[in-house]
């Protein structure tokens, strides 16, 4: 079974400069994404660009590929599967 969207093409980009909130929400996390602009004279002005709720484990499975693709290491599998950790893909 295919954890991935069955068509992530339809999926629109969303630029973000970083996370401006993590909050624990029963079990999961809500994580708020943000990015700022300049309004007219020069003021700056951070906008939210998502809120995302991630399970404790989702979120460590994040984790873990994110640093796999900062050292060049091959992106990792398995989302949603709590009892897993995440695979590698060949």
């Amino acid at each position: 079974m295919s954890v991935y969207p069955s068509d992530p093409h339809q999926i629109a980009p969303v630029f973000c400069q970083g996370i401006c909130q993590i909050e624990k929400v029963g079990p999961n996390f809500r994580i708020t994404i943000c990015e700022s602009r300049e309004l007219p004279g020069d003021v700056p002005e951070i906008i939210v660009v998502a809120r995302e709720v991630w399970s404790r484990d989702d979120l460590a499975a994040a984790v873990v590929q994110l640093q796999a693709a900062l050292e060049g290491r091959p992106f990792l599998a398995r989302f949603g599967d709590s009892e897993k950790r995440p695979e590698l893909l060949s």
